[in-house]
Parts: structure tokens; C-alpha cells; sequence
């Protein structure tokens, strides 16, 4: 994983990105390479995923799903990937991501802000998180992106990024048609 100044850690992939072989390619993940272009941050982020595969397979019950994920090592494995990565700030991106780094099961008392990381996580090197909407989440409320969008440019000023917002016509392009 190269080194980046701020690391964006998703729930889980999507089944085209499974199909195609290739991370983001679906339209969440189109969306959310927009808004990284859009505020001029797309080459100092990176991201990684809390689960490698599809939701399907992970427990519904909260200490099931987090039991699993220990137990399967891709706790662990997050871990080590922070780690190698050195970002400066992470942002935890949809309800899984929110779930195993603050505890919490509702994904909408913590959206929006930072938060200290729950037990088990501490030994990162980080004192925080970054939580966010999952860009999925976009697709269905397009006024979720202001959030997403304001989370994502404070958490790359916290990490030292200069953030230069483009004008809506010199980004990659989103078609919302098949959305609106």
C-alpha cells in the first residue's frame, strides 16, 4: 500500500468491484472518486476495506458479525494495513466501518464528526476517527453528499492536505439520471 496522507477505510466491496477485479468501479465508488477529484485530494487518499468480499456473508447480529471478523483475522489485518500506511487521518466510510472502529451500531449518531476510537483499536497510533456515510448512501439521498463532501475536506485539512475545490465542469464526470 503506498503512503498517503488520508486513508478511507469502506465497509465492504461491492459485487461489480468483485466481478471486475478492480476497487470503486461502481457507481458509489465513481461518486466518491468525484468528490476526492472535486476537492482537489483524490492523490494523497487511500482506501482500504473493513470486510474483502460482499455483505452476504457477514452475521447480521452485532457481536456475531464482530466475532467473525476477528476470528476470520481481517481485524488483524486492518490493522497492520493502518499501520503500514502512515496516514495522518482515517475516516471510517458506512455502518460496518463505524461500527468496528467506535462501537457504535447506528451509523447516524456518529456521522459528521470525529470520534475516539473503541477498545481493542487504541494500539493503532491514532487517537481518532473520521466517520462518514458509506458514498452508497449518495445514491439514494443526494443531500447526504454535503455531508460526506464536508467530512472528507476536514478530515484532508486535519491531515494536512490543502483542499482546492474545483469547479463542478473540471471534475470526473457523475451522471445522476438513472439516480434523479
Amino acid at each position: 500500500m503506498r503512503q498517503m496522507k488520508l486513508l478511507l477505510v469502506l465497509d465492504c466491496r461491492n459485487y461489480e468491484e468483485i466481478v471486475a477485479r478492480r476497487d470503486l468501479v461502481h457507481d458509489g465508488g465513481k461518486l466518491l472518486k468525484h468528490i476526492l477529484d472535486r476537492l482537489s485530494i483524490l492523490q494523497n487518499v487511500g482506501h482500504t476495506y473493513i470486510y474483502p468480499k460482499t455483505k452476504q456473508s457477514i452475521p447480521t447480529k452485532k457481536q456475531d458479525r464482530l466475532q467473525f471478523l476477528y476470528d476470520s483475522g481481517f481485524i488483524q489485518n486492518l490493522k497492520s494495513e493502518i499501520k503500514a500506511s502512515n496516514a495522518r487521518e482515517i475516516v471510517a466510510m458506512g455502518s460496518l466501518a463505524c461500527e468496528v472502529f467506535t462501537g457504535a451500531s447506528r451509523i447516524t449518531e456518529k456521522e459528521g464528526t470525529c470520534w475516539r476510537f473503541c477498545k481493542g483499536w487504541q494500539d493503532i497510533g491514532y487517537n481518532k476517527v473520521w466517520v462518514s456515510l458509506a458514498p452508497d448512501a449518495c445514491l439514494f439521498d443526494a443531500g447526504q453528499m454535503v455531508n460526506v463532501q464536508r467530512v472528507l475536506r476536514v478530515a484532508a485539512i486535519q491531515a494536512g492536505i490543502e483542499v482546492k475545490p474545483k469547479l463542478i465542469h473540471k471534475t470526473i464526470p457523475f451522471c445522476w439520471d438513472e439516480y434523479i
